[in-house]
């Protein structure tokens, strides 16, 4: 019988990234996985991101507009609700994709059972105004779901291929956050379902370090920990739900730190602290890394002084 709908639903928020827009479309379009549809949502974008997705000539690409800026949530949530595949996979606008990455995840996920929902395959992490990258390698397989509730794996959202049903039984992603919302959705899905991974390296992470995102991250981690605290309990007691608590603080403090904001980094030290007074020692390294990653910034002229991004609950952002 003939396939009535693509295999693969490519899921692509945008704001305000017409410079970067033509080469992620490209990525997807020139996947040798080619029964797809990009289904790229528009976040009331002040630039040209809309003219660049008008001027692509092809039938598997189609706009999805919002009339307000709502938030990376809430553009993905609306392609998500408009996709018809099997399989999502996710990608921002200023990412990068191998050709064969939709390929050879969906050959794993076809050969494994339906309790297996997502696979992550390795990523490329970029940084883009200082030339150097470091590999991002899934390692862990299978249950990883208390991993995911001490914070302990790492999943690069255009890394993610997922079953379409296993998002949406999760409820999508929490409109209410505008950082960390793809994390925490990831945590509702492989509360449900395996993971399996892909080792070879098939996606690239842009990243440009020296925006200000601590306060952002703070206020979707203190939202996130508040969510989850009673699912923390249950699933890791009461030890445990402390242990992650700490691993939740320690994201911020790292952040605070790099910034040069250590008055803050210092505080949410102290609550990670409270939460598992024996942080392991690679996370005092990590400080020790925001620190140096600090001075470096302080020293680049086009660094510094860092630019704030907008609060939690309004303003604009990266999508």
């Amino acid at each position: 019988m003939a396939r009535t709908r693509p295999l693969v639903s490519v899921i692509m928020p945008v704001f305000n990234r017409e410079h970067t827009l033509k080469r992620a479309i490209a990525c997807v379009l020139g996947q040798t996985c080619a029964d797809l549809e990009l289904l790229i949502c528009d976040d009331a974008s002040s630039d040209g991101s809309v003219a660049v997705v008008e001027a692509v000539q092809d039938p598997r690409v189609r706009l999805l507009r919002h009339e307000v800026n709502r938030g990376p949530a809430a553009a993905r949530n609306t392609a998500v609700a408009a996709a018809t595949a099997e399989y999502l996979a996710f990608l921002d606008s200023d990412d990068e994709w191998h050709p064969e990455k939709l390929q050879k995840q969906v050959r794993i996920l076809d050969n494994l059972a339906g309790d297996y929902g997502m696979v992550l395959c390795g990523v490329r992490v970029r940084k883009v105004n200082e030339g150097s990258e470091i590999l991002f390698v899934p390692r862990y397989e299978g249950d990883v779901y208390k991993r995911m509730l001490k914070n302990r794996l790492g999943v690069p959202t255009s890394s993610v291929m997922v079953r379409t049903d296993r998002v949406r039984e999760a409820g999508g992603f929490d409109e209410r956050l505008r950082r960390c919302e793809d994390i925490e959705l990831w945590m509702r899905v492989l509360a449900r379902c395996k993971l399996a991974r892909c080792p070879e390296c098939l996606a690239t992470f842009n990243i440009v370090l020296g925006k200000r995102v601590a306060r952002q991250t703070e206020e979707a981690v203190t939202y996130i920990v508040a969510k989850h605290r009673e699912e923390f309990r249950r699933v890791l007691g009461p030890r445990g739900m402390r242990r992650a608590c700490g691993n939740w603080w320690l994201i911020v403090a790292r952040l605070y730190v790099q910034e040069g904001q250590f008055a803050k980094g210092f505080t949410y030290l102290w609550k990670a602290l409270a939460a598992t007074p024996l942080l392991p020692f690679r996370s005092y390294l990590s400080l020790a890394g925001a620190f140096v990653r600090f001075l470096r910034m302080r020293r680049r002229s086009d660094l510094y002084p860092l630019r704030d991004e907008q609060p939690l609950a309004g303003g604009k952002r990266k999508a």
